[in-house]
């Protein structure tokens, strides 16, 4: 398994970018605008790229869903 950077639009996994250990300082990425939260990346582990999407998808939903909503 690999570390992989997943990027989110709209609080959405669109892509995943496989990390260096040496990258990985900060594990995940959240902002505001205005009264909406969002998910800008989160660092997860994963087989491959799509691999990471779906752990990705399945984070934001398990722990992150309430806190975005």
């Amino acid at each position: 398994m690999n570390e992989y950077k997943v990027i989110f639009e709209n609080n959405i996994p669109v892509f995943a970018r496989r990390l260096d250990v040496a990258e990985n300082k900060d594990l995940i990425k959240l902002s505001t605008e205005g009264d909406k939260r969002f998910m800008n990346w989160l660092v997860v582990y994963g087989d491959n790229e799509a691999d990471a999407i779906e752990i990705a998808k399945k984070v934001l939903t398990a722990i992150w869903s309430e806190y975005l909503s």
